[in-house]
C-alpha cells in the first residue's frame, strides 16, 4: 500500500509489522515505476479507448504523463481518474502543467469558471485554507439506555 499526506499531517501508525518507505518524487527508481504504472495502466479498456479515440500514441503520453507529474503519484491519480470518467481529453493532456502545485492551480482556474465559484467553490476553499487542518472526523453519538433521541421529535 502506498499512503500520501501533507507535511504537519502523520497518520496514525500501521499496526506491525509496518515498514515506512520514503519516496523522493526525483528518484530515478520512482520515475521508472511511474512510467511501467503508466505503461500496464494504458492497456485498461478505458484509457485505452480514451488514447484510441484521439489518436494518442500510448508511448507518448505515458512519456509526457510521467513529465507532467514530475514524480508524484497523486497526480498521476488525478489525471487518469479524469480521462476515466471524461472530464479530460486524452488530446489535452499535452496542456497540463509540471508538477503538483501548479496542477492545483490549474484546478481552481478552471473552477473559477464554474456558476457555482462565488456561493460554495470559492468559500469552501476559503475555508479550507484558513483550516490548514483537515476536519475532525465526528464523535460517534453514544446510546443512553431508556434515551431513544437526545432531542424530541428527532430519530435516534
Amino acid at each position: 500500500m502506498v499512503a500520501t499526506y501533507r507535511t504537519g499531517s502523520p497518520p496514525r501508525r500501521p499496526e506491525p509489522p509496518a515498514r515506512t518507505v520514503r519516496i523522493a518524487a526525483a528518484d530515478p527508481r520512482n520515475r521508472r515505476d511511474i512510467s511501467e504504472f503508466l505503461t500496464a495502466t494504458t492497456r485498461e479498456a478505458v484509457l485505452a479507448a480514451r488514447l484510441s479515440q484521439a489518436r494518442i500514441d500510448s508511448a507518448d503520453f505515458v512519456d509526457l504523463l510521467a513529465e507532467r507529474c514530475d514524480g508524484v503519484w497523486v497526480y498521476v491519480r488525478y489525471v487518469l481518474e479524469e480521462l476515466r470518467i471524461g472530464l479530460r481529453s486524452a488530446d489535452a493532456i499535452a496542456d497540463l502543467p509540471t508538477g503538483l502545485r501548479d496542477y492545483y492551480i490549474d484546478q481552481i482556474r478552471h473552477w473559477q469558471d464554474d456558476t457555482a465559484w462565488d456561493k460554495a467553490l470559492l468559500p469552501l476553499l476559503a475555508t479550507l485554507g484558513v483550516a490548514q487542518e483537515p476536519p475532525l472526523p465526528p464523535r460517534p453519538r453514544r446510546s443512553l439506555p431508556g434515551i431513544t433521541s437526545l432531542r424530541p421529535g428527532l430519530p435516534r
